[in-house]
């Protein structure tokens, strides 16, 4: 009998195929002079010159670029000599010892770059590495990460995605997300859109659940400082960062959380994971569709949504949903992404999914920033409210949409049709108890409506 040996990885947590990792041009900068520091009396003088040689390249090569677009390789066939990496881990004495490691893959792959302002400065920009972990391409790799399946970088025969039936319900999952508020990092970091948090604490009110609040790291100290200044030290919310949360039981006991944010890592990063996992690209342009940041390449867009689902679905199992009971747990979103909520309907089977408006917080948003005498849909409500909240016997009991229109200042049919359409003001309408007839909107009461 012949025995055939079959070599198996057999993987629980997926480790990442595309390594895209940040390098500043200070960072080049930092290294090239502790280059300069070996003499013509080292062995190593040649091999740190010819390194000197290629950061020089690179330097000049990022002079050049506008925005970010993409570096090419200056070697292919670079590797850095085991003995410069290892003296210059003795020589070097900052924090930052792999910076000379990105480099050697820059000059080996190129990388994606973006200047934060047009400049040839070495302190400007960032470079993004274009790194691929083949540690499975010789053996069959089998996963049991639940999120793998969506994961675009364990596409292929190389990998084995274990095809298991449901074996779990979701029916205590609620997800209720706002699709119509982008809370970017760059939103986040507006003067002209601040936000107050402390309005969004008292649209959810959450004084007496144990909540988890997940957020951008610069966020946490004055979110948490807002936290203390209304519920004192005694809070049932616990408080984690994006990109720190993966395998923590810290959140177990909450059965609420809040996403405030969408953990999008950027343009460049996505074009780097792109290149990484050697996906051809029609289009390198982004652009902004509903609130939501996309690229024109659907590709890039797929990869986008996978890599911001996956890392989403991991802070979502820190909750009570980790101990399989049959507890409520409430989940609080900004998603504006479609592609994600249908991929998180896919996930968590018989879940929940529905509309959520902070009716303040999304105020404060729309209002904030945005001092127009234009007609919004944020208007268009308030309209509503007015008219209808304190309905008594003497009351209108409809407004006609000529009204609204001439009201609000509508000049565009179109704009108007928008707005009415608009998902929060149908929230509105429906919490209104407001039909839209032809010509009308009607209130509903215990009598029968007719339009009038």
């Amino acid at each position: 009998m012949m025995r055939m040996e079959k070599k198996i990885l057999i993987i629980d947590e997926k480790p990442p195929i595309a390594i895209n990792k940040v390098l500043t041009r200070k960072d080049l900068y930092t290294v090239y002079l502790e280059l300069n520091k070996i003499g013509e009396e080292s062995k190593l003088f040649g091999e740190a010159s010819t390194l000197r040689q290629y950061i020089d390249q690179i330097n000049l090569a990022i002079a050049s670029l506008d925005c970010f677009k993409r570096l090419k390789p200056i070697e292919d066939s670079y590797h850095l000599p085991t003995a410069l990496r290892d003296y210059y881990s003795i020589l070097y004495e900052g924090d930052d010892i792999e910076s000379i490691a990105l480099i050697a893959s820059i000059i080996r792959n190129g990388g994606i770059v973006k200047h934060e302002a047009n400049t040839s400065t070495w302190q400007e920009g960032k470079i993004f590495t274009i790194e691929r972990n083949d540690y499975g391409k010789e053996i069959k790799t089998v996963i049991f990460d639940a999120t793998a399946i969506y994961d675009l970088e364990y596409s292929g025969s190389s990998y084995r995605i274990l095809d298991i039936p449901p074996i779990r319900r979701y029916e205590n999952f609620y997800i209720n997300n706002c699709p119509e508020m982008n809370l970017s990092r760059a939103c986040m970091n507006n003067p002209a859109k601040e936000l107050n948090f402390d309005v969004l604490l008292c649209d959810l009110n959450i004084k007496n659940k144990k909540a988890f609040l997940l957020t951008y790291k610069n966020q946490k100290n004055a979110i948490s400082k807002i936290i203390e200044d209304r519920y004192g030290n005694s809070s049932n919310i616990c408080m984690g960062h994006y990109n720190n949360v993966r395998g923590k039981n810290d959140f177990v006991e909450s059965d609420l959380m809040l996403a405030y944010g969408m953990n999008y890592l950027g343009d460049e990063f996505y074009l780097a994971k792109a290149m990484a996992l050697e996906i051809s690209l029609k289009n390198m342009e982004f652009t902004r569709e509903h609130k939501a940041r996309i690229s024109k390449d659907d590709d890039l867009n797929r990869i986008m949504c996978s890599d911001m689902f996956c890392d989403l679905v991991q802070s979502i199992l820190r909750t009570k949903l980790r101990r399989n009971t049959k507890d409520v747990v409430q989940f609080y979103s900004f998603i504006p992404y479609c592609e994600i909520i249908a991929m998180l309907k896919d996930y968590f089977v018989d879940c929940n999914i529905m509309d959520w408006y902070p009716d303040s917080f999304y105020k404060q948003y729309h209002d904030n920033g945005s001092r127009t005498k234009k007609p919004t849909n944020v208007k268009f409500a308030n309209l509503l409210e007015r008219r209808f909240s304190n309905l008594n016997s003497q009351g209108a009991m409809s407004i006609s949409k000529m009204e609204v229109k001439d009201a609000l200042g509508y000049t565009c049919q179109n704009t108007f049709a928008n707005h009415l359409n608009s998902e929060y003001v149908k929230c509105k309408l429906q919490q209104l108890g407001v039909t839209v007839g032809h010509h009308n909107l009607i209130k509903i009461n215990n009598e029968e409506m007719t339009e009038q």
